[in-house]
């Protein structure tokens, strides 16, 4: 029932559970939403922030920036520890922003989109710089610019519906 409640499986009456589809337009409007969720968070954090907040943000992004995005083992998938310190890094951004009820609402949509960040890890036609725009991120909200953050932000959630949406016109391509 939890999972129903985030969106990650769908209740199908007379016949129980099923995982919720995947689409282009689940996916807009979960980045869409996500955007201003987190963008909200991140400008109330650095409004409130304090030097425990910094340090925070400084640790996560240096646990991230140490870690490979994807397993060694034949290009298999996003690495778990990566996937961990990626939470951990945009959950550092928000957690001072003094409201348990949208931290809970942003992970529901970061659990959400980390369905799609599976997809479009394995879009290879657009590399992405993942370091260089949560060290963009960080360095914007270290220096309390909260318009820079929170536009920062944008582009890399953005960024991941791009390739997502690409990826699934190649793979319809192919099917076709």
């Amino acid at each position: 029932m939890q999972l129903h409640s985030e969106g990650l499986v769908v209740l199908e009456r007379m016949k129980g559970f099923r995982v919720a589809s995947i689409s282009i337009e689940h996916l807009q409007d979960l980045a869409r939403v996500r955007i201003e969720m987190e963008g909200t968070a991140i400008r109330w954090s650095i409004e409130y922030g304090d030097v425990d907040w910094e340090a925070d943000i400084l640790g996560a992004f240096h646990r991230l920036s140490k870690r490979k995005k994807m397993h060694d083992e034949m290009n298999s998938g996003i690495d778990p520890y990566w996937r961990d310190a990626h939470r951990a890094f945009h959950t550092a951004l928000m957690a001072a922003c003094r409201s348990p009820l949208l931290i809970s609402i942003c992970d529901s949509l970061f659990d959400q989109a980390e369905r799609y960040v599976a997809l479009s890890i394995r879009h290879i036609d657009q590399p992405r710089n993942d370091i260089g725009e949560h060290e963009g991120i960080m360095h914007a909200a270290l220096a309390r610019d909260a318009r820079s953050a929170i536009e920062l932000t944008q582009q890399h959630i953005g960024r991941t519906a791009e390739k997502v949406a690409a990826a699934s016109a190649m793979f319809s391509e192919k099917a076709g």
